[in-house]
């Protein structure tokens, strides 16, 4: 997918879609000097921008929204838990007791897989729901999870004892499983959504 249409999809979960679309075109442009590492800075800090000042002007709104979307997240992750243990998959990928605290890989994959698709289908479900919202009812959850990992990380430095495995789940497993899941089914809503004639709300 070119940069451009990426950075447009992730502009138009903050700001309106024509407005997305010329923001994007300045940053592929910039990033054709500037390289693409700037071009991911700048991509996230304009989205973050947008982000708080939207939830400066409507505190209680993006409060909503965040509750909201756990609420889907924690009912969808539930959902494919049980599913995964009444199926027998759990039990399969849990595999026999591992000898030590760390779990098996494909105990490990299956986690990963559950909270991704969870993350998703929740991004899914109120990025459709929401699509006519600004900003988009995924960025607040988005928002939460990345301040979680933060913290958890901040927390563990702080304390002087981070770990090689918590650091690769904050730094790595929350962008992963949690995030990018989550804005990609974000995406997706929304552009399901603009078929319907839904608009968006200025």
């Amino acid at each position: 997918m070119p940069k451009a249409l990426v950075a447009e999809e992730l502009l138009a979960l903050v700001t309106p879609r024509d407005r997305a679309v010329t923001i994007a075109g300045d940053l592929t442009e910039e990033a054709a000097r500037r390289g693409p590492v700037w071009y991911a800075g700048a991509l996230a800090g304009v989205v973050a921008a947008m982000f708080f000042s939207a939830f400066g002007r409507a505190k209680v709104r993006t409060a909503l929204m965040l509750a909201a979307g756990l609420a889907v997240w924690a009912m969808l992750y539930v959902s494919l838990r049980v599913g995964g243990l009444l199926l027998g998959v759990e039990a399969l990928a849990a595999g026999p007791a591992p000898s030590s605290d760390v779990l098996p890989p494909a105990m490990l994959a299956y986690l990963g897989g559950t909270l991704a698709a969870a993350s998703f289908l929740t991004g899914l479900v109120v990025g459709r729901a929401g699509a006519a919202c600004l900003p988009s009812p995924v960025m607040p959850l988005a928002v939460f999870w990345a301040t979680v990992a933060v913290a958890a990380f901040s927390a563990d430095v702080a304390a002087g004892r981070p770990t090689g495995y918590c650091t690769l789940v904050y730094l790595v497993g929350v962008p992963a499983f949690y995030i990018a899941p989550l804005v990609a089914g974000g995406v997706c809503g929304a552009r399901l959504a603009r078929p319907a004639g839904l608009g968006i709300v200025r």
